[in-house]
């Protein structure tokens, strides 16, 4: 016996009887089908008499239960929720005949698909319906790339609508999958700048002024980006249009305008780009220092970065260099507000946006530039780093990222900053201070 096959495949002689008796009957309509609890799999079962029941006229109908925003005063639940689902799993079944009704001379499928993003209402867009979208269209990129990509450039007014509906994580993953071309798909340079302008746009939904969600959302695509430039079409330029120093400053400006979403968005990216950068030069260290050696994939967060004395320093590093100071500033700044505490009293809280600095300038330690570190100690961020842990006694999570850059510092080759974390932020004497006065209060209780 052949136990082999998908999982779908199983089961694929059982046809529905409450489909087939409905296919049976000359008056059958879409939504008899779409109320039938069985439709789905039996789309997945590539039951025959269904798929050939598909024609464009309903394929189209499908189309706009997914991408019209229904009204949820006259239409009943079946339409504001069952069919629209319904009909991105249709679709999502990537069913060939139902796909090459898209494709060809006639688009005519495509332009309602897309008519979505000319309705959609900017950052109020329904994220249920975006999702659908995206979900329908990735499933194009994955079966038919070539076609999906030339017609979304060549329609690229509906494309660039896309950086206004930011405020869906989906349909930002979807911008993200329009950059990153994969080598083989499409010729070098094909919709080059078309693909850089998607970048700029992303870029721009960084700034303060745009909302929370996009913040976030633009820094996942920027991120993204950058993790994957190695492996798509002119990789390098998109990657010099994320890394040049406008776009590394407008970063850092956002990030100083202290909306706590763009503090955290800003410090991913960066850290992002940081990574990157220590992944190349490391493999090129190793490659002209160990011809066994592999490359260090930079995972193990432990491990210092090793900086290239034989490279120039990049714009990211220059533009970090001039911002030191303001990193250290900001972390000594004082909390908002003082919340209260189970134990009584007020204190002033570390917040999530300052510890996510602290780990990005923990990835400054690790990166181990002679530029960086000598503007580090010109800031006095050792001290501040050092206040902050003994400030905040009881956060084990910044205390965890303290304790990684003193020993990334102790274990490095930098003995300016050795001498700075020993002698001026005065780290023995405060930690031996606390250890007598610990085992004091554990004597007097006694």
């Amino acid at each position: 016996m052949n136990f082999g096959g998908s999982f779908w495949n199983w089961g694929r002689w059982q046809v529905s009887t409450s489909i087939a008796e409905l296919l049976s009957n000359p008056e059958c309509t879409l939504e008899d089908l779409l109320d039938d609890e069985d439709i789905v799999q039996e789309f997945k079962n590539l039951n025959s008499k269904l798929i050939d029941f598909m024609d464009k006229e309903k394929a189209m109908k499908l189309l706009e239960y997914m991408t019209l925003e229904p009204d949820p005063d006259n239409d009943d639940h079946r339409r504001c929720y069952k069919y629209p689902f319904l009909a991105c799993e249709i679709f999502a079944c990537e069913i060939n005949q139902i796909i090459e009704m898209f494709f060809g001379d006639d688009t005519l499928l495509l332009d309602v698909l897309y008519k979505f993003l000319d309705d959609a209402p900017g950052a109020d867009v329904n994220p249920v319906l975006g999702g659908y979208f995206a979900k329908v269209v990735l499933g194009f990129l994955n079966r038919k790339p070539k076609e999906i990509l030339t017609y979304s450039f060549d329609h690229y007014d509906q494309l660039l609508k896309l950086t206004n509906l930011m405020t869906c994580k989906s349909l930002s993953e979807l911008i993200s999958k329009f950059i990153c071309i994969e080598e083989g798909v499409l010729e070098t340079e094909t919709y080059l700048g078309k693909r850089c302008e998607l970048v700029q746009k992303v870029i721009e939904k960084t700034d303060p002024t745009c909302d929370s969600e996009e913040n976030l959302n633009a820094a996942y695509v920027l991120i993204d980006l950058v993790s994957k430039s190695g492996d798509i079409v002119d990789g390098k330029i998109i990657m010099d249009k994320i890394t040049n120093r406008e776009t590394i400053d407008l970063v850092l400006k956002n990030v100083f305008s202290l909306n706590p979403t763009c503090v955290r968005s800003g410090v991913a990216t960066l850290s992002s780009l940081l990574n990157h950068n220590f992944i190349n030069v490391d493999h090129h260290i190793k490659q002209g220092s160990d011809d066994e050696a592999t490359a260090h994939t930079g995972e193990d967060d432990d491990e210092p970065m090793l900086e290239d004395d034989g490279e120039e320093d990049s714009p990211l590093i220059d533009a970090i260099c001039a911002r030191v100071k303001d990193f250290a500033e900001y972390l000594s700044s004082p909390s908002a507000e003082n919340i209260a505490t189970c134990y009584g009293g007020k204190i002033a809280p570390l917040g999530s946006s300052k510890l996510r600095v602290i780990e990005f300038c923990y990835n400054l330690f690790r990166l181990n530039n002679k530029k960086i570190n000598a503007e580090i100690l010109q800031a006095n961020l050792l001290r501040v780093l050092v206040d902050l842990l003994f400030q905040y006694e009881w956060n084990n999570m910044l205390h965890n990222v303290v304790e990684k850059i003193i020993n990334n510092i102790l274990e490095g080759d930098h003995p300016d900053l050795k001498k700075n974390l020993l002698e001026e932020t005065q780290l023995v004497t405060r930690l031996v201070e606390v250890s007598v006065n610990n085992s004091m209060f554990e004597f007097g209780s006694k």
